[in-house]
């Protein structure tokens, strides 16, 4: 469920497509307003991000339902690069990123997994 999630958020990051992105959130999730903030400010440098992963180093399910899944899960951005539109030979690796671990809430609307909530464990 996680890796099909990162895979179309990456996907949509590739794209510079923020319906996309917004599409794989809640609407009432502040971490969409955070990714998708994130999303328009390299846009708005004339940047897309190709080759984006994750890396899942630890997954647990907290929590489950048919509809909520409450997963504590630490991960890291394993790969990515910016890439200028106006001129592709102009790219620069995403700089390294440490583990972080966050409590993960997914619903399931209309048969697909939206994020919720995320927020750090513990906090």
């Amino acid at each position: 469920m996680l890796h099909d999630w990162d895979r179309r958020r990456a996907a949509a990051w590739a794209a510079g497509d923020v319906a996309a992105l917004q599409a794989l959130y809640l609407p009432s999730s502040s971490a969409a307003s955070a990714d998708v903030a994130l999303l328009r400010r390299y846009l708005s440098h004339g940047v897309r991000v190709r080759g984006m992963r994750m890396q899942v180093l630890r997954a647990r399910v907290v929590a489950s339902t048919p509809s909520v899944v409450e997963v504590e899960v630490t991960d890291r951005l394993a790969a990515g690069v910016a890439v200028r539109v106006d001129d592709p030979r102009v790219a620069r690796r995403l700089p390294a990123d440490g583990a972080s671990t966050h409590m993960v809430r997914l619903r399931r609307v209309r048969g697909r997994w939206l994020v919720a909530r995320v927020s750090v464990a513990g906090g």
